[in-house]
């Protein structure tokens, strides 16, 4: 492996030198971010500007189909698409809080969450089953795609590839 951060290999080269000089052991686990949402959050402070987001020209017509949502549920102040928004872990200018503390019941709501958070959307969706616009992959093999496929209307719709999707 390797890493893009010049400051960030010298740092592991400083901490292996030092566990290599207190002879102590050093263990890299993985915390998925669904588990460690603050941490993960917090880590993409830095990166907000590339957080996916859908275009306005992409989000447009999805609005024009179903209607203008009351609340953007996964959304930064940078990239959100609606004035009021829920952010992943309740932080930053200008959010409601944690979407997952939310009840998903008052009107209709717009969800385009971190694919690893899908699994717990589905559960708040099981939840509170909301009146929703949700962004997500079609990816018949995962866990939570019948439980997507169970709850939907049955009105999908395939977003086309398009250099301004994101």
């Amino acid at each position: 492996g390797g890493t893009g951060s010049l400051a960030l290999c010298r740092e592991a080269q400083r901490v292996w030198k030092w566990a290599i000089a207190k002879q102590a052991h050093i263990q890299a686990i993985h915390i998925a971010g669904a588990d460690n949402v603050r941490a993960d959050f917090l880590s993409h402070i830095t990166s907000a500007p590339i957080e996916l987001a859908l275009s306005h020209v992409a989000l447009s017509p999805l609005f024009h189909r179903w209607g203008v949502p009351h609340i953007d549920m996964f959304a930064t102040h940078l990239n959100t698409k609606l004035p009021r928004f829920c952010s992943r872990a309740g932080i930053g200018p200008g959010s409601l809080g944690d979407a997952f503390q939310h009840r998903w019941q008052e009107g209709l709501i717009y969800a385009f969450p971190p694919l690893q958070l899908l699994n717990r959307v589905m559960s708040k969706i099981l939840a509170d089953n909301p009146h929703m616009i949700l962004i997500a992959p079609y990816w018949p093999r995962q866990a939570w795609f019948p439980m997507l496929e169970a709850r939907s209307r049955g009105d999908w719709v395939r977003l086309p590839a398009r250099p301004d999707l994101l």
